[in-house]
């Protein structure tokens, strides 16, 4: 649902989003952007998939579009940040809990994703 989430909110405003990786289809891992797709566009990066599968090329890709003055959305940020490759900083963190009051620490996550493992 996050993904399908992000992707209904960019149609909503009018804009091209952008899978860079994804498990909504399949496994999807960018390694190249077409020559017009920063143009008004949405970065969407799944960063546990990114974490697990991305290889150099792909890494590239996503420190060039972190460096474009555009939006970008990073499903599991606790997961891309913890693997270290690139330094992040958010202008938002979104967190869906079940209630206000719960308390979502890094440390209770487990480092375990064969549930995301959809080779």
């Amino acid at each position: 649902g996050k993904t399908e989430a992000a992707i209904a909110a960019c149609v909503y405003a009018n804009k091209r989003w952008i899978l860079l990786s994804s498990t909504i289809i399949r496994q999807a891992l960018r390694t190249e952007l077409l020559l017009d797709e920063s143009v008004n566009s949405i970065f969407l990066i799944d960063g546990i998939t990114s974490t697990t599968r991305g290889n150099d090329a792909h890494w590239s890709l996503i420190e060039k579009t972190l460096k474009m003055p555009t939006l970008k959305i990073i499903e599991h940020p606790d997961i891309f940040i913890r693997d270290g490759r690139l330094k992040v900083d958010f202008d938002f963190i979104i967190e869906i809990r079940h209630h206000e009051e719960d308390v979502i620490r890094l440390e209770d996550i487990a480092m375990s994703f064969t549930a995301f493992d959809m080779s």
